[in-house]
């Protein structure tokens, strides 16, 4: 059983594609765009690209812009389908830009569509990962949950917290909406979605980002930075899907780590 990888092509545009054991995870892009220097990760200067250009090319532009992809992931465990964040939706104006087809292309990548989806992941309550948690009905212009029989779940803590840190109005179109119709579950921060597909908490980024482990068996904890070195792994692959920020990166990359398994691990960002 190893990590296999490949590329699909939906709706015309290059998504990959990764194997762990008879979990299938599949990215699905909305769009690349090219951000200012350090505006992502505070250390990343034109000085520190130009050095490590020849191995970093492919991730940023000729003057040494970065490249952020905006995706979503789509998770299958049998018959569990789990959406990773829903991307920039199109609600009206927001700081990076909106692509209104996106839905399309995940929906292509669904067996099933999107009423297939049984569970959808919001990693943490930032514009850019819960746009497409809701949509306009087409008859009443209301907002409803974009995947009819999903539950939602997020972090117990980011959900207490978000609001001090809504900026630009998530709430009224992400987030109240599928609190009202009763789709939006708190969940601990080692939540388990099924046997293989289990949440992470980490800190940095966001009041409680939660990173997805595919394919292991983590211990009980909400400190990323304790020792894990009683961590068991339960198969002998794993992955992580986590938000692209250096605080929360260097959390779960101490905890994958310090983790006495010596199994191959990929880490795999929502950005």
């Amino acid at each position: 059983m190893g990590l296999r990888r490949r590329v699909l092509y939906v709706g015309g545009q290059d998504d990959l594609q990764w194997q762990v054991g008879d979990v299938t995870i599949r990215r699905v892009e909305a769009r690349v765009t090219a951000v200012p220097h350090g505006s992502i990760c505070s250390g990343i200067t034109p000085e520190v690209v130009d050095e490590h250009r020849p191995w970093i090319n492919p991730f940023v532009t000729d003057d040494g812009r970065m490249l952020l992809s905006i995706h979503s992931f789509v998770i299958i465990d049998g018959s569990t389908t789990v959406v990773v964040d829903t991307c920039v939706g199109a609600h009206g104006d927001r700081p990076l830009p909106q692509d209104p087809h996106f839905l399309e292309r995940l929906e292509e990548s669904i067996e099933g569509g999107l009423s297939a989806v049984d569970v959808v992941v919001c990693t943490h309550l930032h514009f850019d990962h819960v746009g497409w948690n809701t949509r306009r009905d087409h008859d009443t212009g209301e907002l409803v949950p974009t995947f009819p029989c999903a539950k939602y779940v997020v972090s117990e803590v980011e959900f207490e917290t978000f609001s001090d840190h809504d900026h630009v109005g998530i709430a009224d179109v992400s987030v109240e909406p599928l609190v009202s119709a009763g789709y939006l579950t708190p969940v601990a921060s080692d939540h388990r979605i099924t046997e293989h597909i289990a949440l992470l908490s980490t800190e940095g980024h966001s009041p409680a980002l939660l990173p997805v482990t595919i394919g292991c068996k983590w211990p009980q904890r909400k400190d990323t930075h304790a020792e894990a070195a009683h961590a068991e792994a339960a198969l002998p692959e794993s992955l992580a899907l986590l938000c692209c920020c250096s605080a929360s990166l260097r959390s779960a990359a101490q905890f994958f780590f310090r983790a006495e398994s010596k199994s191959p691990t990929l880490m795999r960002s929502s950005r």
